[in-house]
């Protein structure tokens, strides 16, 4: 059975994400995927230690129904809201118990 993502109803704040995967031939980050749409944004206040052992302090949380970006392995890059851009430090992408994704969340800097 799947779990239903309400989006209508938490979905409420525009974003725009967008998602890097390697580099150009000039050493830049080069985009894989845009996404442009509603999701779930919410600030928060909390250190997270890295792999490397650093900490990065988190600021921002947003939840966007589904999977924004089923071909990559793995979530970096950048998130537009509200003309502030934010990195992204952190991502997940629970599952339902069927296999799907149920919502992309990021955690941003």
């Amino acid at each position: 059975m799947r779990v239903p993502y309400i989006a209508q109803i938490w979905d409420t704040t525009p974003v725009t994400v967008r998602l890097t995967d390697g580099l150009t031939e000039g050493g830049a980050p080069q985009e894989a995927v845009s996404y442009t749409g509603k999701c779930n944004f919410s600030e928060v206040a909390k250190t997270k230690r890295q792999a490397d052992g650093t900490l990065v302090q988190l600021a921002a949380r947003l939840t966007i129904g589904g999977d924004i970006a089923p071909g990559l392995p793995v979530l970096t890059g950048c998130v537009e809201i509200g003309g502030r851009t934010w990195q992204i430090v952190t991502a997940a992408r629970p599952r339902n118990p069927d296999g799907t994704v149920h919502h992309t969340a990021l955690g941003l800097a």
